[in-house]
């Protein structure tokens, strides 16, 4: 049995952009939400 890196390991560029970018994401639904939560009560 060969020994496989794990798949962040092959492109931890690519990962670690797309975590920025899904991190990013959030925080921009997070802040949304909270600005309808305000506006809202």
């Amino acid at each position: 049995m060969s020994r496989h890196p794990p798949r962040t390991a092959i492109s931890p560029k690519v990962s670690h952009a797309s975590m920025d970018r899904v991190k990013r994401g959030a925080d921009l639904e997070l802040s949304l939400s909270i600005g309808a939560t305000i506006e809202f009560h």
